[in-house]
């Protein structure tokens, strides 16, 4: 049984990693042929992915991500683009959550859920778009900015739909509550942004007291 899943892990490996050349050699990106293999083929075989594997694989793919978009912070990088990847993220995220609220409260007249689903829709998901950008790659300011705000604004949508369950739960007399669903989420922002710095000032020293030969051994 095992054999028969890592081989189908493979074939669909295989089969992405083909179909995407295709779609690079069309002028695409290769990112939209692994969703369509995945899309047509993940039905077809039916994979059964063990419990819990996938939180695995989750976690460990959005460190990566996590990863890629701090080292795209610099000094230099906040000091130039600094004020306007503020303006951009703030005009994307009240934005895009107005929208949100007003065209499902108009359609729905539920106001709890208008608030729940406008708080969650500022949220992207980074990884394809970094993968985008890595396949063709784009450097330079305008590059290192995607990167920020795909990144940053998944940290203002933790922060919206923290304040929006608290808002629906004051709404709902879930009054016990709210405290609760507040200080988790942002004690959580707040330990990860200091982790990553304490993590990354002790490996930026380390790196710094080991010596590379020429050959980068």
């Amino acid at each position: 049984m095992e054999i028969k899943v890592l081989f189908i892990i493979g074939l669909l490996g295989t089969a992405g990693y083909l179909v995407g050349r295709g779609f690079i050699k069309l002028g695409l990106t290769g990112i939209l042929g692994y969703l369509i293999v995945g899309f047509i083929l993940g039905p077809v075989f039916k994979l059964n992915i063990p419990k819990g594997f996938g939180e695995i694989i989750s976690s460990f793919t959005l460190s990566l991500v996590g990863y890629t978009i701090g080292i795209s912070f610099s000094f230099d990088f906040l000091k130039e683009m600094g004020k306007k990847m503020v303006i951009v993220l703030i005009v994307e995220v009240i934005v895009t959550s107005l929208c949100v609220f007003f065209f499902i409260y108009l359609i729905s007249k539920n106001l709890p859920l208008s608030i729940l689903l406008s708080s969650l829709s500022s949220a992207t998901a980074p990884a394809g778009t970094i993968a985008v950008l890595r396949e063709w790659k784009a450097k330079g300011s305008l590059t290192n900015m995607i990167i920020a705000i795909v990144g940053l604004d998944d940290v203002a949508g933790i922060l919206m739909f923290t304040v929006g369950i608290a808002l629906v739960r004051g709404i709902l007399g879930m009054h016990g509550e709210i405290f609760k669903s507040i200080i988790f989420p942002i004690w959580e922002i707040i330990g990860g942004a200091f982790l990553g710095i304490a993590c990354g000032m002790v490996f930026s020293y380390l790196l710094k007291k080991i010596e590379f030969s020429e050959d980068g051994i």
